[in-house]
Formats: C-alpha cells, structure tokens, sequence
C-alpha cells in the first residue's frame, strides 16, 4: 500500500498511519529477503545460532526457539546448508544428535542485513532532526508501553 500525497495526511487517524507505516515497511524488508533468498524463519535460525554460540544447538532447541514443527526445522537448516550459511553436523558427545552452527558466510549475511536496516532506519529518520528524533522514539515508547490497554 503506497501512501498517497495527494490526501491530507493529518486528516488520516494515527492507527490507520501506524498501519500504512507498518505494511510499507514489511514489504521493502519482504522484497529485500526475496532478493536475497531467504525467509523469515530461515533469518531467525540465523539470528538464533548467531546469539547462541556458548553452547551445542541442536535440532530440537532450534526447532522451539524459532517456533516451527521438527519436519520443517529440518527442511530450513537443509536450505541454510545448501547455502553454506550453517553447519549440522553429529555430535561428538552424543552421536544421536546433530549440532547446529552458524558459518563465517551467515555471520557475514547477518552483518550486511544489519547495515541494510540501519541505512533503512538513517533514511526513514532522515527528515528529522536529531531532537526530532528523539521526542519520536520516546513517543513511539510510550505507545509500545501502552498498546494493551485499549
């Protein structure tokens, strides 16, 4: 949905803005996972292995933490593999399990979409001046603080 300028946009309720805002910016980041070839719940394997790696993750840890059923899991770190952004392999303390490790290249994507965020968030803030920015973010707070209570 494109905002269109030739409406009066402080007519528009802020739900409804909050709404265009939010549909907007999902589809550019669903566009730019296209493009990149990934999904969400592969990006959240990735996410995940990148902020676990103290310890052996395996199939079943990973399967709950990113909230998909085994079958589809496996299919996930099967693409993931094909990539070369993770590693599954045995377990050398345990042979029935497989342990699940981020690479150098998943590392790597996870640092290029992080850059691609923050130019995102530098260019969606790019009208505001610093102050600006501040008093939105600290708005922005209080309604997150707030969002149940209506």
């Amino acid at each position: 949905m494109e905002c269109n300028n030739d409406k009066d946009l402080s007519k528009m309720p802020v739900a409804y803005k909050f709404k265009v805002i939010s549909d907007q910016f999902a589809a550019k980041l669903n566009y730019r996972r296209e493009q990149d070839d990934i999904t969400f719940s592969q990006m959240a394997i990735l996410i995940y292995l990148s902020k676990n790696t103290d310890h052996d993750v395996s199939l079943k840890e990973l399967s709950e933490a990113v909230h998909v059923k085994h079958p589809t899991a496996i299919g996930l770190i099967k693409r993931l593999e094909e990539k070369g952004m993770v590693l599954n392999v045995v377990s050398e303390v345990n042979r029935k399990f497989r342990v699940i490790s981020i690479t150098d290249k998943g590392k790597d994507y996870l640092e290029f979409t992080r850059k691609r965020h923050d130019d995102m968030n530098k260019s969606l803030l790019s009208p505001l001046d610093p102050t600006q920015q501040q008093q939105l973010s600290m708005m922005l707070d209080l309604i997150l603080e707030n969002i149940d209570s209506f």
